[in-house]
């Protein structure tokens, strides 16, 4: 297989070389409805609608084209609740031998974006073109609402199956039927099988880590979206936090923030790289900035209450500790390549309102309240305290936060985690939060670091490599991946890169080590939630 320190060629999302691979005789005849349907005859509930080799090089998911000649095979499964999920099936003629699972993001299994190079998603095309087979499933959730969809608007009440659905089974099942799928067109099922997530696909990777550990031998969740019953909630805190001040943070003001941030944790240091380094963000205040003009103004005193609040995040009214807050020094208001944030704002009418994250406002209004026109602007902090315990009381089932890893460990499989310092919509220090409790229940740094590592990047922001810093590639984490599960070389540093905008040019490099001896100086200290459930005190 590829050698890690040699991917730089392949580019970012070209993790193994396929100039040598060739097709088996007579593969392509294997490519049949007959031989799909006799593969999975022995999982229930499972109809094959449809096979066929695609020679074109073309597919309306792969906008440049350039795919290798493929078996394209479409399934039907249906499940509890009456749910029917579609499942695809890519199987090269020309395989490397390996299995690659695609997840998806936010609230749905699957994607069907055309990401560009910078982002960090395995998708069918992409595993296509580095020899895998791979399988995505859409969970059984067509519904145009992009987050609200859990809410029947008929009933008024949450569609249970369909959440459990997104939670963990149809990626288990999308799994069990793309190796039958596979085993059956080669004749010979996988040497290894993998899967690779960010964002919401980060969650569902976690989870078959945690749930199903006999499906993967190798799994890269990065960004993951755990802690779901908290985390989604605090990430309403900035906004709300700016519309009860009345005092909307334009990104002027904001970008003036997070600059003093940076130069705190500077100093003296001109060589410093212009992003925070260390686990551990610099104690400023932002009050030091009051009457600094900017492009949308003066800062004022509110401005800089408004910005410390956003920084120390959700807090109950007696002052107790809820959840994370922003990273200081985190571009958080759109203008990253993930073109997302939760510090969003827009004009409306000439005037500057807060812009919720919309899974957030989603998950709050119709999951939490089982409200479909529940109006956020109506929310108070002491309301929002109340809706915190009610979401944290009733889906602690989304949180994917098991920290006992034994199963996974004791069958072998490796989990490879990572986590952009400054994402700019999930709080990287969750995933922190998340592996403390893995070692501590998997018997420290010494008993964890053989099957479980990970990796912490400062500057990189969401699921892509634009931001202030230099983040892992996609190539570069699956060769490390590949290279740890096939040749047993666990990694102690990981390979960064920060591209431009357009992902043509690299403008930095670098290399990370593994939490918690990086980047952090000490291990943090991570406040505890009484009202969490599995959640520590420290």
């Amino acid at each position: 297989m590829t050698d890690p320190t040699e991917i730089s060629e392949y580019g970012p999302v070209r993790w193994f070389p396929t100039d040598g691979l060739t097709s088996a005789p007579g593969i392509a005849d294997r490519c049949t409805v007959d031989v799909v349907r006799q593969a999975v005859a022995h999982i229930k509930g499972v109809e094959v609608t449809s096979v066929a080799v695609n020679t074109s090089g073309r597919h309306e998911m792969a906008a440049g084209g350039g795919l290798p000649d493929f078996c394209d095979v479409r399934l039907r499964q249906r499940g509890p609740g009456g749910h029917t999920a579609v499942i695809t099936v890519w199987v090269p003629l020309a395989w490397n031998g390996r299995f690659i699972g695609t997840v998806g993001g936010g609230t749905r299994t699957t994607t069907d974006v055309q990401h560009s190079d910078v982002f960090r998603i395995v998708t069918l095309p992409r595993a296509l073109m580095n020899g895998f087979a791979a399988a995505s499933t859409d969970g059984a959730n067509r519904d145009e609402r992009p987050s609200s969809w859990a809410l029947d608007l008929a009933t008024g009440e949450l569609d249970r199956e369909l959440i459990r659905n997104w939670v963990h089974r149809s990626t288990h099942d999308m799994t069990v039927v793309g190796k039958a799928v596979v085993e059956g067109i080669h004749g010979s099922a996988p040497l290894y099988s993998y899967l690779q997530g960010t964002s919401g696909g980060g969650r569902q990777a976690l989870m078959e880590a945690q749930r199903y550990p006999e499906d993967y031998d190798g799994i890269w969740s990065a960004e993951p979206a755990i802690n779901w019953s908290r985390f989604v909630p605090a990430a309403m805190w900035p906004v709300l936090v700016m519309k009860e001040y009345a005092n909307p943070l334009a990104p002027a003001k904001l970008e003036a923030f997070r600059q003093g941030a940076i130069e705190a944790g500077r100093g003296a240091d001109a060589a410093a790289p212009p992003f925070i380094t260390t686990l551990d963000a610099p104690v400023w205040d932002p009050h030091e900035l009051v009457g600094t003009s900017t492009e949308a103004g003066v800062i004022t005193a509110t401005d800089a209450t408004v910005m410390g609040k956003i920084w120390e995040g959700p807090r109950s009214p007696d002052g107790g500790f809820r959840w994370f807050g922003l990273r200081p020094g985190t571009e958080s208001w759109g203008n990253t390549g993930a073109e997302a944030g939760l510090a969003m704002t827009a004009e409306v009418d000439g005037t500057l309102v807060p812009v919720p994250f919309p899974i957030a406002e989603a998950y709050v209004g119709a999951w939490v309240c089982r409200d479909p026109e529940w109006d956020w602007t109506t929310l108070t902090f002491a309301e929002f305290d109340d809706l915190f315990d009610r979401s944290v009381r009733e889906f602690h089932e989304l949180d994917t936060d098991n920290p006992d890893l034994s199963e996974l460990r004791d069958r072998g499989g490796k989990l490879l985690l990572t986590h952009g310092l400054d994402d700019e919509v999930i709080f990287a220090m969750g995933t922190v939060h998340y592996f403390r409790r893995v070692l501590d229940a998997m018997g420290g740094v010494e008993g964890t670091d053989s099957f479980a590592r990970l990796f912490l990047t400062p500057g990189d922001g969401h699921s892509h490599v634009t931001a202030a810093g230099p983040g892992v590639t996609l190539a570069a984490g699956m060769a490390a991946l590949m290279d740890w599960v096939e040749n047993g070389r666990a990694p102690d540093t990981l390979q960064v890169k920060r591209y431009d905008p357009a992902g043509s040019t690299v403008t930095m490099t670098g290399a990370v080590g593994a939490y918690p001896s990086a980047p952090a100086t000490r291990a943090p200290s991570i406040p505890g939630n009484a009202s969490t459930a599995g959640s520590p005190t420290t």
